[in-house]
Order: C-alpha cells, then structure tokens, then sequence
C-alpha cells in the first residue's frame, strides 16, 4: 500500500551519512597539517607516515605553493630523505599534481611545471604512472610538448628559453616521445592562429628520426591540417 506524504515524511530519519564525512574531512585536514608541519621541518620519514595514514597530501605551503612543487626541488637536488616521499606521492597521491602553482606559475600545475623540467628520468616515472600533466589554465602554444617540438636548440640554448637549464639536443626525440606517454595533449590548437602541434613541429636536429613520434601524435589525435 501506498503512503501518504506525511506518513513517509514521518518515517525519515535524521542522516548520519553527511556528519561521518564531515568528520573524515575535518580528521583528514588535522592530518594533513601535520603533514606540512613535519615536512617544513626536514622530517621526510615523519611526513611520509602522515601520507600513508591517511593525509591527502594537497598541502599548500606558506607562500601559496603546493608541498609537493618544493618537493620536487628537493628531490631532483637529491636531498636526502625526500625520495621515499616523492616517489610515494607518484605511485599513490596522483591528484596532487593537479595542483595548481597559485603562488608562482597560477597557469602551472604541479605536473605540467614538471613535464616542462623534469629530468629524464623522472618523466620516464611520470609516463610509467600516468601522471597527469596537463592544465587547463596552460596556453596551447606554452604546454611542455608545444615547447618541446618547436625545440631548435642552436636558438633556444642561446637564449635559455628553457629557464636556464641546459639540455643535450640529443634529449629532443625521447622527451617528446614521454611527454606522449605521459598523456600531453596533442589536440590542442595555437590560441594565436588556430596551428596544430605539427605547425610548431621543428625538425632538430636534422640528423635524427622523428618518424615515430610524428605517427604517434597521429595516432593519438593530432590533426594534420593546413593552416
């Protein structure tokens, strides 16, 4: 038999549901403060402890940057103690690298600063787990793949186009073909004049195969028009 609306409107009970994660978050954010507060004192093993149990790991730094951007640093110096911790936040806090660098580079990600300056192997780590590397805020033409491609290394060297960092033009082919696995989007169009990742192409330097990673960007989407 059918109820009537105040017989089913009397039979609700209060929901425990929304307390319980209301709870959970407030228990979550305590932790991840203790996260940050052993991170900013050197305590790596302490951090790490907080992350396995628990913290969310998208702690913001007192100057507006994410933990894990200053992380990074640490970890590409090879400071001791912050690999266990960084490469835990690879395997198991992937999200975090979704945030955004608001205190720096406000249309940076974590991820996609790194697919810009990360070191080799580090991207072969960034492919292998799938990190996100994108951001949405990122102009088509600046992305670390746009960059990549357009690379003719005889100009940008010169003029550090890459913030300084010095890169064998030998690197060109295997960064790109990373950023490839990595998941970088290679359907984007230049906001200036509507190009594809192919009208960026440069091919540098002339000796080497680009072949593969070319049908690779087919393969994935890549639009072959003519401007």
């Amino acid at each position: 038999m059918l109820q009537n609306k105040e017989e089913v409107e009397g039979n609700d009970e209060p929901s425990v549901v929304t307390p319980q994660i209301e709870k959970n978050e407030r228990i979550t954010n305590e932790i991840d403060m203790m996260l940050k507060e052993a991170y900013v004192t050197g305590n790596y093993a302490k951090a790490l402890d907080f992350l396995q149990h628990g913290a969310s790991g998208s702690v913001y730094l007192d100057s507006n940057v994410p933990l894990l951007y200053d992380l990074y640093k640490n970890y590409e110096q090879g400071l001791v103690g912050t690999d266990l911790l960084f490469e835990y936040y690879l395997r198991n806090r992937k999200n975090c690298f979704k945030d955004f660098l608001d205190g720096i580079y406000p249309d940076q990600t974590v991820g996609s600063y790194i697919a810009h300056f990360g070191s080799l192997d580090l991207l072969q780590k960034m492919a292998d787990e799938k990190i996100p590397i994108n951001s949405e805020k990122e102009n088509p033409e600046d992305t670390a793949l746009f960059d990549m491609v357009a690379a003719e290394w005889t100009y940008n060297m010169a003029n550090q186009t890459f913030g300084g960092l010095k890169y064998n033009e030998k690197e060109k082919r295997r960064r790109i073909r990373l950023l490839l696995e990595a998941g970088a989007d290679v359907t984007l169009l230049r906001t200036y004049d509507g190009g594809t990742i192919f009208h960026s192409f440069r091919w540098y330097p002339e000796e080497e195969d680009f072949t593969d990673v070319l049908d690779k960007m087919i393969e994935l989407g890549a639009s072959p028009q003519v401007l």
